[in-house]
């Protein structure tokens, strides 16, 4: 047993380890998808402890029990606010500085410090709260009437007390109050366990029962004082059960009880309580009932949706209403009535709400206690409304009048819709806003510079939008923002900010995330206070007009992670400082005019994952020292001058998984080490280097993870390696302009991912195999300028998915394949300047189409698809320079199609008997390329008879001739040169017979 144990450990950590790779392999190419940077709001206290006394007042809370009776609640921590107590006293105040304390006192009456001013510590507070609940508790037990569950419970006769009485104060019998049976202590901890709203924020501000116990061996909470201990005694007496399987919520020795005098009406009903608070189940979903929940909607009432006008309300400071339970109500607590439904449901109304994608909830009962979608409160009021990709047109533009109105919004999210339209000045009103997300929509103007009032704005997303001019100096006053993104192109509208950036926004000092990437009208030299910004931990300013050099301040952002100034037009050498930005994680810096060699310094950058510096000036060689990027994952230098033999220093770098080295002056062999030492390579190219050689075949075979590889404009040699056909990922394989020879190996067929193919311009000879069909990804076929014999092979027609199919300038014979016009998929079609003859399909042609010229007749459009319509893309398709037969239809001119004319020279013998049986030797020019339905016709065209060749080149035919037909008169026939029983030839040469 322990060794099948020991198999199965080992091939879940195996498969395990699988999973990581194939989750690491996702994205290669350059930094990980930005994610979502708007984090929760940051809440003010007063909103915290809101929600926390809500938490009280639900269904089971302490406010069921009568708790909050004078209607405070504080903060823990707070100064402590003095409250009456049953007996008259003062809770919270200061214990009697006689001496009189001492182990018998009560509990929390000796905490405090004694002097006359002295203040209460929050654990004395908080005990003589608790102290002071008991008595609530035990007045809410004495005026209240119990359940017929605990009547009869405690009604049980037992042997040692046959006729107990008992006597029930403010009623003769009591009433039921029917509540289910009390739910498993499990299934309510798991639905305590829920989070709501910022739980561990709320939870974490030093308030909570968390605070005040431990963990027992059984999973129970253990208190830490006197009254907690006691409480979690009779919660372990609930839960539990006595030996004959009966429940123990009451003494089980009444008459010891009346021996002992013990009161013990505050642990019963302590107990009776716990028990009702686990008793709230909703009906349809068999948990706990919660604050908020609405199965009762069809009743026309519920938890969260009010109360008849009969029922006592009361009205807070804030403007949210409590509505009072009834003494007829069972189970329910007081339900909060938000003051901000108005502004709402006015925001539905004026953005078209009845138009939007989702709408859940929307206009039933109370928005915070019936979850409109989207709507996130916090102690009773909106402080979140997330509309992101929602379809809020808002009539066209953004309407924020009613939103205004929400006094306590911190989180607003209204990216990805459809309206458009400028800014509204209620915008600049929304003072408390901590995130504000626009992006992805169609609003245009300039920004307003009372963007500087919104101090408390963390997060600011416009990007993806049309707005343009200049950048306001005044949002530099905003020294609470995180996040700022203004670039971006969205799909049909971009930013296109100008000018320069503004030094005032140096006032940006929380600043950790710029974005002003497409906004090309950017211009004037690299911002160099941009150092003073330490808090930077992206900088994005890509596709903008920044000019001049990178300044060596840059170290001073220390806190860098991604560095992106790709595509600018800076220039001079990288400089050293971007080498001491040691958290640094993605340096792009492509597309500019930087020159030098690469610095050594990179290689102390040890959490770098992706280096691009494609498309500058750079020369030398990759540092040696490079073996230390032992996170590095994507490397780009193409389109430079770097020089030598590939970097051999790449080998050394395991985590490596793109490499692109094109467009260099590289020069020697693909070195094997690249295939067998890089485990994770999955992307190598190798393009417009000075490469020669042959292909490591089978080093190439270890690279299971490789799906790209790119070497095409080198001068390698030799054969393709059958290895290849090994690669299981292998997605795309591009050799083209080499001097490959040999023939195209019939492995390929055997990578099951392989969807493009381009292996032209090279001297492969040989004819296209059959079984390149057995790769049904294949997208692309790229075979023009080669040596390539035979005709296509129809298993071609079987690759669904097959868009592009490229075999010109080739010596391919045969006819011109059909389906050239009825694939589904296939785009691009060029068989030009091969050997193909024959007529041209009439499934090229749609003699019914609409030409988009008033006229009809055109090839066939691509059939309709998910991703298009019908009649919505062109086929391209290129016959030309070859020997097809003539006459061509009138369509021919659309499929570059050409033909040549059939031509017979001699014919030997020219007569023979009228038995017939004489073999014909035709000669000639293009006289059917040795097709097997070539043949002769004897005759005139109407009353000819077709002979089949027994043997056919393009040069020469033989026909034998056939008996004279009886009532032919003349001695003499036309014999010309036919294809499946149709002519060829316009002229033909006279066959007599003797």
């Amino acid at each position: 047993a322990r060794a099948t144990t020991m198999r199965l450990t080992a091939c879940a950590c195996l498969l395990l380890a699988v999973l990581c790779a194939q989750i690491r392999a996702i994205d290669t190419f350059g930094p990980r998808p930005r994610p979502r940077l708007y984090a929760k709001p940051h809440l003010p206290p007063h909103l915290i402890a809101a929600e926390r006394a809500l938490k009280e007042l639900a269904p089971g809370g302490p406010a069921a029990a009568g708790l909050l009776s004078d209607g405070i609640w504080q903060a823990p921590g707070a100064d402590p606010v003095a409250k009456k107590s049953l007996d008259g006293t003062r809770a919270g105040a200061a214990p009697p500085d006689d001496g009189s304390c001492d182990a018998s006192s009560e509990v929390g009456s000796c905490d405090a410090p004694s002097g006359e001013n002295a203040t209460p510590s929050p654990e004395t507070t908080r005990a003589t709260e608790k102290e002071t609940n008991l008595k609530k508790y035990e007045e809410y037990f004495l005026r209240y009437q119990l359940t017929d569950r605990m009547v009869k419970a405690a009604a049980k006769p037992d042997e040692n007390f046959r006729d107990r009485k008992f006597i029930w104060e403010g009623a003769d019998h009591p009433t039921s109050s029917g509540i289910s049976e009390r739910r498993s202590a499990s299934a309510s901890d798991a639905d305590e366990t829920q989070s709501e709203s910022y739980q561990a924020e709320i939870d974490s501000d030093g308030g909570g029962s968390s605070s005040d116990q431990v963990a027992t061996s059984d999973g129970r909470p253990e208190a830490v004082d006197a009254y907690a201990a006691a409480e979690a005694s009779m919660l372990a007496e609930v839960d539990g059960s006595s030996s004959d399987g009966s429940s123990s919520i009451v003494p089980s020795s009444p008459i010891a009880e009346e021996i002992n005098g013990v009161d013990d009406a505050a642990k019963e009903m302590m107990t009776q309580l716990r028990a009702e608070a686990r008793a709230y189940v909703n009906p349809q979903t068999g948990k706990g009932l919660r604050w908020g929940d609405t199965w009762r909607h069809a009743w026309g009432g519920g938890v969260g949706v009010g109360r008849p006008e009969s029922r006592p309300r009361r009205f807070a400071a804030d403007g949210t209403t409590m509505i009072m339970p009834a003494a007829t109500d069972k189970g329910y607590a007081l339900v909060p009535t938000s003051s901000d439904k108005r502004a709402l449901e006015e925001f539905y109304d004026e953005c078209n709400g009845i138009r939007w994608s989702v709408q859940r909830n929307w206009g039933v009962g109370e928005p915070c206690a019936n979850n409109w979608h989207g709507v996130v409160c916090t102690g009773g009021r909106v402080t979140q409304l997330n509309m992101n990709l929602n379809n809020v047109a808002c009539w066209g533009e953004l309407n924020l009048t009613a939103l205004a109105k929400l006094d306590e919004l911190l989180y607003l999210d209204m990216s990805d819709n459809l309206f458009s339209g400028e800014i509204p000045n209620e915008l600049f009103s929304m003072t408390k806003l901590q995130t504000l997300a626009l992006s992805s929509n169609r609003m245009t103007g300039k920004l307003s510079k009372k963007f500087g009032r919104l101090t408390n704005l963390r997060h600011l997303d416009l990007s993806a939008n049309g707005f343009h001019g200049a950048l306001p100096k005044e949002m530099g006053k905003m020294k609470s923002l995180e996040v700022l993104y203004l670039g971006e192109a969205g799909l049909e509208v971009k930013n296109k900010f100008s000018g320069k950036i503004p030094e005032a926004w140096v006032g940006m000092k929380s600043l950790q995330r710029l974005s002003l990437t497409g906004n090309s009208g950017v211009k004037g030299k690299f911002p160099t206070w941009i150092g003073k910004l330490q808090n930077l931990e992206e900088l994005t300013l890509s596709n903008t007009g920044l000019l001049g050099e990178i300044p060596e301040s840059i170290d001073q952002c220390y806190n860098l992670r991604t560095l992106d100034l790709s595509n600018n037009g800076l220039t001079g050498a990288i400089p050293e400082g971007i080498t001491r930005l040691g958290r640094l994680k993605h340096l792009k810096l492509r597309g500019n005019k930087l020159e030098g060699g690469v610095p050594p310094g990179i290689a102390e950058l040890r959490e770098l994952e992706s280096l691009d510096l494609g498309s500058n000036k750079l020369t030398g060689k990759l540092p040696e020292k490079f073996e230390g990027l032992t996170k590095l994952e994507y490397l780009d230098v193409s389109r430079n001058d770097l020089s030598g033999e590939l970097p051999k220093v790449l080998p050394r770098i395991p985590s490596l998984r793109a490499a692109l080295l094109n467009d260099n002056s590289f020069e020697g062999q693909i070195p094997g080490d690249y295939f067998t030492k890089l485990p994770l390579l999955m992307h190598l190219y190798l393009d417009r280097n000075k490469l020669e050689g042959a292909l490591p075949g089978e080093a190439m075979a270890t690279a299971k993870m490789l799906k790209e590889f790119h070497a095409s404009f080198n001068k390698i040699s030799g054969e393709i390696p059958k290895d290849i056909g090994r690669l299981p990922r292998l997605a795309s394989l591009q050799l083209r302009r080499n001097q490959l020879t040999g023939e195209i190996p019939p492995e390929l067929g055997d990578c099951p991912e392989l969807a493009r193919l381009d292996l032209s311009e090279n001297k492969l000879s040989g004819r296209i195999p059959a079984a390149l069909a057995n790769a049904t990804d294949l997208a692309e076929i790229r075979l023009g300028v080669n040596r390539l014999e035979g005709p296509i092979p129809n298993e071609l027609e079987s690759l669904e998915l097959l868009r592009a199919l490229v075999v010109n300038n080739n010596k391919l014979t045969g006819t011109i394949p059909p389906w050239l016009a009825t694939h589904p998929c296939l785009r691009d079609s060029d068989l030009s300047s091969n050997r193909f003859h024959g007529r041209l399909p009439e499934t090229l042609w749609d003699p019914h189409g609409d030409d988009g010229e008033g006229g009809v007749g055109r090839v066939p459009f691509l059939p309709a698809r998910h991703d298009r319509s019908a009649g919505y893309e062109e086929r391209n398709i290129n016959l030309g320079l070859n020997p097809l037969f003539c006459p061509l239809p009138d369509w021919a001119d659309e499929v570059h199609a050409t033909c040549r004319q059939a031509e017979i020279k001699t014919i030997s013998p020219s007569s023979g008997p009228a038995a017939g049986g004489t073999l014909v030797t035709v000669t000639g020019n293009n006289l059917g390329a040795g097709d097997e339905d070539s043949g002769c016709l004897f005759g005139k065209e109407k009353d000819s008879v077709w002979v089949p060749a027994l043997e056919a080149s393009d040069s020469k035919l033989v026909c034998e001739s056939p008996p004279k037909h009886p009532e032919n008169h003349k001695n003499a026939v036309v014999l010309r040169v036919g294809h499946k029983g149709e002519a060829i030839t316009r002229f033909g040469e006279l066959f007599r017979y003797t």
